[in-house]
């Protein structure tokens, strides 16, 4: 199942192909590879449900590496809303290991 949303509604456009991928910088952190997807913007939200698992439970420090924000979301009405349930770890505290 597939849906995209922009500021609550479908994002619209030409679709381009896009590759999507986290921030681990490993074969294994692509989630997809040429999808037809709206050309993306920044500050633009791509939700993946049940993914991201990995990101908290393998990640590490090296190359001082912050730990990411963690979102939350839920759809009703076909209207979806994010809760932040992690900040992302804080540049002083990333950089506390070195001192």
């Amino acid at each position: 199942y597939q849906r995209r949303v922009h500021g609550g509604e479908p994002k619209h456009g030409e679709c381009v192909p896009t590759d999507l991928a986290g921030p681990l910088c490993f074969a294994g952190d692509v989630v997809v590879r040429g999808a037809a997807l709206p050309a993306l913007q920044v500050d633009d939200v791509v939700a993946i449900a049940d993914a991201g698992g990995n990101v908290l439970s393998i990640r590490t420090q090296h190359c001082s590496r912050q730990s990411p924000p963690v979102f939350a979301f839920s759809s009703q009405d076909g209207i979806f809303s994010f809760e932040k349930v992690q900040a992302i770890q804080p540049i002083a505290d990333t950089l506390q290991r070195w001192q």
